[in-house]
């Protein structure tokens, strides 16, 4: 503008230069000033034409600005955002209609003037003019978070930005500020966070799949449970951390909900590893997009594992209740029945329909008194419960027992609600204790006391005798061969011999003694307040009574009584003593000859301290060498040649006494060390045999007597086929000797070891013949060799003629059956000559020759001339010249 200026002021002093140069002269315009003003009038021309174009530049340029203004402000108040111009004191110039809104004001004209910071909360004010002092065209910070409140009072969460604007517009420190309003966005992060809180506080499984099964949503609480971070759920299948056929179930429940488009409950299973099965009730429900299409399933999921626990006991208590075998009545406070189950009906016979209303009294038996029944109601008052045993009666009239609990159901302030009783019959108990008491106190064959009530019965015994002064009789009674009855007759006939004993020992005693079977076939009596005589009378009677005959089925059999006898308190004070003292007595009745009684005496206590020493020296015999065998020879009768050879053990101590083989025998078979000193017996005389047989001797056996604890031993027969083998003695030359008792225990398993040891070539016979009960139909069946004839019946030979019948009978018995025989104690003349006459095959004694050292036998046998064969001859035989011997064997 001021060149234009400076232009036009040009133009105007050259013009009145001319007009000036023009009026002096002439007055007339000269040519060279005509053209002055000519070029003058050009310019002026071309001047105009330059401020014609500049002034409409100018009316352009205003236009273009008002334009851009107008843009400006459209654009100004259109922003979707809260916009303000303010001055550096916060003070709004400008102000867009989304302003107004924002802050409630009806116009913006309202707002302009107003100072921003009025509508800044908390101090906010004091942040947005820092921010005006320090902001820029080239500042570039983020915004601001202030509160502001409303024209309304409504609290707004606003995001601010603040930029200075440029100075081309002359609005120098004006600043445009743009309010974003957050308030809903903070709402709806509220609202986020609660929703998360809640999410993630929630016992719950709460969680959601897409179609395709992968998680999209999953709690703290199914996190916990799968023990996964969230970046290992969200966006995985459930397969990857659930069992397969768990992860398959849901996945189908899951398909289910969505092709149905509805909710569904489910009750699903869930097996953690290591652990139970555990049971979920799951509601889940489908997920819908906005457009109506299933975007997901979502559910909620509750543990019910012990809910359901709880619903199984629950049922099974109902059950109980229902269908239990005890009786169950309920009443309410008033002892009313208002319930009872089907036991209860089963037990008493009374429908329920039949009781409801009445009380439990209608089952009273009358048993009871009174004070029985106020002494429980005490202690249910008292505790809330009592137990017991109770007779009831039935609707039948039958009085019956049973096992009654009642317990007392109580409500606010302990006051009394119902009454519970359960019960069982216990008739088939009372009759089970009874027969365990008959079982346990009761001897179950004879139906006496066994030694367990003996024990209390004695004890009874003691007191009573101290207290009054008396004594009473300890009797032990021990059945003689009854072991023979069991093995000729069998057990059956065993026990009812021992019923029929029992029977008559009762008859014999009064109803105050005690009769107890201990054990086996031995008794024992508590005979009370009786004196010598008495006791004697009693003993001879039981003796008489049980040696008689007695027919039992087709069988007629006789056993003997060997007795005992302790008195109180002459022989002890102690129960076990004297018991121990009248076993003692009992032996050596049976020592004695049997069928009689004895009464303990200080010899009998030396005897039984004796054998325990005889038991104690026997462990150390053998070791120390104490023992030895002598070998007696066997003569046939006809011939007087040696047969055979009898092993016979002799014990001699190491202080040089003897102990006699029918003192330590029975003892060591008692103890068991029969079988150490059988196998000695049986090492040492296969082995002389084997030297003899070496020495040239071949044509005699040696006889081995065998136990039968040793015979019934599983190792028995092979015990004799590795002696045999070990010294390489053929069987030939050996004969096993066993006893009836051997051969008739167990006759089928006896017959066969006996084959078994014919097949290894050894020669048996039986030892003792005719002591015992023998079984004739076995003996037929059994592969001996000889029957040996016990020395008992050959000593009375000229005295006995029963034992010379005995004697014919034996031999004419092997004679019929094609075995020999062998006469055992042959010391006189006679005794041959009887034999011989009867046709005995052979015999042993002092009257052929003393026991023999195995050394001194050789010697012997070239005495004798041993040639005859290596079997005995059987049949009738001359008799052999005598011998006069003076010294038993």
């Amino acid at each position: 503008m001021s060149e234009g200026r400076s232009r036009i002021d040009t133009l105007r002093l050259r013009a009145e230069m001319a007009l000036s140069r023009g009026e002096a002269g002439t007055g007339r315009l000269d040519a060279a000033t005509a053209a002055d003003l000519s070029e003058l009038l050009h310019e002026l021309r071309v001047y105009q034409a330059e401020l014609n174009i500049q002034n409409q530049e100018l009316i352009a340029s205003r236009q273009a600005e008002e334009s851009v203004r107008r843009r400006y402000q459209l654009l100004f108040s259109a922003l979707p955002l809260s916009a303000f111009v303010v001055d550096d004191r916060g003070i709004i110039e400008e102000a867009n209609d989304t302003a107004a809104r924002l802050f409630g004001f009806r116009s913006t004209r309202t707002l302009r003037q107003h100072s921003l910071l009025r509508l800044i909360l908390d101090g906010g004010g004091v942040n947005l003019m820092q921010r005006l002092r320090g902001v820029g065209a080239d500042t570039e910070e983020g915004p601001l978070y202030l509160l502001f409140r409303a024209h309304d009072g409504a609290t707004l969460h606003v995001e601010v930005y603040l930029c200075a604007l440029p100075s081309d517009y002359h609005l120098d420190s004006r600043f445009l500020v743009l309010c974003l309003d957050r308030s809903a966005d903070d709402e709806l992060s509220r609202t986020r966070n609660i929703f998360k809180t809640l999410l993630d506080n929630s016992d719950s499984w709460i969680y959601a799949f897409d179609p395709q099964g992968r998680c999209l949503l999953a709690n703290q609480a199914l996190l916990r449970f799968l023990r996964r971070s969230d970046a290992e759920v969200i966006g995985h299948r459930r397969d990857e951390w659930l069992p397969a056929e768990d992860a398959d179930q849901h996945a189908q429940n899951d398909a289910l909900v969505m092709s149905n488009r509805k909710a569904i409950l489910y009750e699903e299973k869930v097996h953690e590893p290591g652990l139970e099965v555990r049971y979920y009730l799951s509601n889940k429900f489908p997920l819908v997009g906005d457009a109506g299409e299933i975007i997901g399933v979502g559910g909620i999921t509750n543990d019910i594992t012990e809910s359901r626990q709880k619903d199984i006991r629950l049922e099974l208590a109902a059950q109980v209740y229902r269908s239990g075998r005890e009786g169950i009545v309920i009443t309410d406070a008033e002892q009313r029945i208002i319930s009872v189950n089907n036991a209860f009906s089963q037990i008493t016979g009374y429908e329920e329909e039949s009781v409801l209303g009445e009380k439990p009294s209608i089952l009273a038996s009358g048993r009871h008194p009174e004070s029985f029944y106020a002494g429980m109601w005490r202690a249910i008052n008292a505790s809330g419960r009592w137990a017991g045993e109770i007779w009831n009666r039935r609707k039948s009239g039958e009085v019956y027992p049973e096992w009654l609990s009642i317990s007392r159901v109580s409500g606010a302030n302990d006051e009394p609600t119902h009454y519970i009783g359960v019960f069982s019959d216990i008739t088939h108990r009372k009759m089970a204790e009874e027969e365990i008491e008959r079982l346990a106190f009761y001897d179950s064959l004879t139906g006496t006391p066994n030694r367990y009530l003996l024990h209390d019965r004695a004890a009874q015994a003691i007191r009573a005798a101290e207290r009054r002064g008396k004594s009473f009789a300890v009797v032990f009674i021990d059945l003689d061969r009854f072991k023979a009855v069991n093995d000729v007759f069998g057990h059956a006939i065993g026990d009812e011999v021992l019923r029929e004993v029992t029977k008559r020992i009762q008859q014999r005693i009064r109803d105050s003694d005690t009769v107890c079977r201990l054990s086996g076939d031995e008794f024992v009596l508590l005979l009370d307040d009786l004196n010598h005589a008495q006791i004697d009378c009693r003993a001879a009677a039981l003796v008489e009574a049980i040696g008689e005959p007695m027919t039992i089925g087709t069988s007629e059999v006789s056993v003997s009584a060997s007795i005992g006898i302790a008195l109180y308190p002459h022989d002890a004070t102690a129960f076990d003593e004297l018991l121990k003292q009248a076993d003692m007595a009992m032996y050596q009745a049976k020592s004695g000859g049997r069928n009689g009684w004895r009464y303990f005496n200080d010899e009998m206590a030396r005897s039984a301290s004796e054998r325990l020493v005889i038991e104690f020296d026997l462990r150390r015999a053998i070791v120390n060498e104490e023992m030895t065998l002598r070998y007696q020879p066997q003569m046939e009768l006809a011939s007087g040649r040696i047969t055979g050879v009898e092993a016979l053990l002799r014990w001699q101590r190491e202080d040089g006494s003897h102990v006699p083989p029918d003192r330590f025998i029975p003892i060591a078979e008692e103890s068991g060390q029969i079988i150490e000193l059988g196998r000695w017996v049986l090492e040492q005389a296969v082995a002389a045999r084997k030297q003899w047989l070496d020495e040239g001797h071949k044509h005699f056996v040696v006889a081995v007597n065998v136990s039968f604890v040793q015979f019934w031993r599983d190792d028995f027969v092979d015990e004799v086929r590795t002696t045999l083998a070990r010294h390489g003695l053929p069987g030939e030359l050996l004969e096993i000797e066993l006893t009836e008792r051997v051969a008739m225990g167990e006759p089928e398993l006896a017959v066969r070891m006996m084959r078994t040891l014919k097949g290894l070539g050894v020669r048996l016979s039986i030892d003792d013949f005719g002591t015992g009960y023998s079984s004739l139909s076995y003996l037929n069946t059994m592969p001996i060799d000889a029957l040996k004839i016990d020395r008992a019946f050959i000593r009375n030979i000229g005295l006995e003629s029963s034992d010379e019948a005995i004697c014919r009978t034996i031999i004419q018995l092997a004679g019929t059956i094609g075995i020999g025989t062998i006469a055992e104690g042959v010391e006189t003349p006679h005794h041959l000559a009887f034999l011989a006459q009867n046709g005995c095959t052979a015999g042993q004694g002092y009257l052929f020759a003393h026991p023999l050292f195995g050394c001194d036998l050789p010697a012997e046998l070239m005495r004798r001339g041993v040639t005859a064969p290596g079997h005995r001859s059987h049949g009738r035989q001359a008799p052999v010249a005598s011998h006069s011997v003076q010294a038993e064997e």
